[in-house]
């Protein structure tokens, strides 16, 4: 009997001293999870989850929404027009055989 009481009073002991520290630590606790669980919050749990899979998946660092962008829309430079050096036209060059840099007419004294 003696133990048991021992024992009850070593367990309410735990549970008030457990309680005290949840009310000191509670609010500091419930802010760090509500930030942790914020979809706003660009280092969320679930956002952080996502994008450690498809760096693992990939091999990139790279996030989900990238990722997805990348599957759904063509690569840029694989569909640009690659410029290409046309030859001058005859047209347009001037007195001495040289093209003007600007492109427009200079007068050079009179």
């Amino acid at each position: 009997m003696k133990d048991t009481l021992k024992l009850y009073g070593a367990l309410a002991v735990v549970t008030l001293a457990g309680l005290w520290f949840l009310q000191r630590q509670g609010a500091a606790a419930v802010k760090t999870t509500a930030n942790a669980v914020n979809p706003l919050n660009r280092d969320n749990v679930f956002t952080s989850a996502a994008n450690a899979v498809v760096t693992a998946t990939t091999g990139r660092d790279e996030t989900l929404g990238g990722w997805l962008y990348d599957l759904t829309h063509a690569d840029p430079m694989k569909t640009a027009n690659t410029p290409t050096l046309k030859p001058t036209n005859p047209a347009t060059l001037d007195y001495w055989g040289t093209a003007p840099a600007s492109g427009l007419a200079v007068f050079v004294g009179a």
